[in-house]
């Protein structure tokens, strides 16, 4: 998803996953300004803040669960890149 997608179903949408394009674009152009741009592929993810998880903040009583969701996103992403 490339946006917050709550107002879709305020009611029943917990949480959206969301690309921040912008920031990876920021990085490429700031590692050519200062002449560490090498190309090629680059995985952004949650750890750089290139992608994020938004919860509805209608669901603030389930904050337990919702930092549980983060932290097991997280490691599941770096075991994921660190296979790569």
């Amino acid at each position: 998803m490339d946006r917050d997608q709550t107002d879709l179903g305020p009611d029943t949408m917990l949480a959206s996953s969301v690309k921040h394009v912008d920031r990876a674009v920021e990085s490429g152009i700031l590692e050519f300004m200062e002449g560490t741009f090498s190309g090629g592929e680059q995985v952004l993810g949650l750890k750089g803040g290139a992608t994020d998880l938004v919860f509805n903040p209608k669901f603030t009583g389930y904050k337990e669960t919702v930092d549980l969701w983060r932290e097991r996103a997280e490691v599941e992403e770096a075991r994921y890149l660190s296979e790569r």
